[in-house]
């Protein structure tokens, strides 16, 4: 799993602003790429379960996304889910 760090946009708004994520990426047995993105934040209400946004990594890679999943971690703080909808790629890559 990759570190990096990442906004969530909903479109020109930061959701979530330059926050610490983690990059799960893979390939389907299809031979398609396939990516989740792990974001912690403090409160439930940051982010809403089946919207589509946009991760924006400060290395200039881009992809939209589907929050998926949201569970409680122990130390009060909720990490969401969010499944890659499309490629992440630096824009003219």
């Amino acid at each position: 799993m990759e570190r990096v760090v990442a906004s969530v946009m909903n479109g020109d708004v930061a959701v979530v602003e330059d926050a610490l994520i983690y990059l799960d990426a893979g390939m389907s047995s299809h031979g398609v790429q396939t990516w989740r993105a792990f974001v912690g934040v403090p409160r439930a209400d940051v982010l809403a379960i089946d919207a589509r946004l946009r991760l924006e990594v400060i290395d200039g890679r881009v992809g939209d996304v589907l929050v998926s999943q949201m569970r409680a971690d122990d130390d009060g703080r909720f990490t969401f889910t969010l499944t890659g909808t499309g490629p992440l790629e630096r824009p003219g890559a």
